[in-house]
């Protein structure tokens, strides 16, 4: 239900991506005029991408499908952690433990929002305490066996992201020097290259 009422809120917001930018500046504003200035930006981009993929519905339709596959292989991948650190956990929380399938993807849930929020290289610190609430919501209470976990996963998510990235490069023909270069175009017309600051 809340995938659908999410899925409902994008297609909308896609086709009315201006107002959608407008809205969200005039919410944000009366706490920073700046802040509302970025988000809006970030956000009507979001939406014009979207709004183009979903001319193409071919292209939806793949996107979709691979987002699926996506959320699906990624909750079933944490069974086997579960598996692992099952004798772990039945020492602290009793050997009638059992997580369920749901678990899974609920703490896949979780971990994304661990990851949206802002802070340090790579979300350290969010994620870690997200993977904590998560097990925790299902009855898993071993903090230090859970912040270990949760070092796992991270570093399991970390190196997953690098590889699939790294095939994509190889995959678009795309070499390190042009990636590179516009970095530090991007910092120039941003006023990071130092001469503008």
């Amino acid at each position: 239900l809340g995938f659908g009422g999410i899925t409902i809120g994008l297609i909308c917001g896609a086709l009315m991506h201006r107002q959608a930018r407008h809205l969200i500046e005039r919410l944000v504003t009366p706490l920073s005029r700046r802040l509302a200035l970025l988000l809006g930006s970030v956000l009507e981009s979001f939406l014009q991408a979207l709004h183009t993929l979903l001319r193409t519905p071919r292209r939806a339709i793949a996107v979709v499908f691979w987002t699926v596959v996506i959320w699906v292989v990624t909750g079933f991948s944490l069974l086997p952690v579960f598996l692992a650190f099952s004798d772990v956990f039945s020492q602290f929380e009793g050997p009638n433990l059992n997580l369920p399938l749901v678990a899974s993807f609920a703490i896949v849930c979780v971990m994304v929002l661990g990851y949206m929020i802002p802070a340090g290289p790579a979300a350290t610190g969010p994620f870690h305490y997200a993977i904590v609430l998560g097990f925790g919501a299902f009855g898993v209470s071993d903090a230090p066996t859970l912040i270990a976990l949760a070092f796992l996963l991270h570093a399991l998510t970390l190196a997953s992201n690098v590889f699939m990235g790294v095939l994509g490069i190889l995959a678009g023909g795309i070499s390190v020097r042009s990636i590179l270069q516009a970095s530090t175009e991007g910092q120039k017309q941003e006023g990071w290259g130092g001469t503008n600051a």
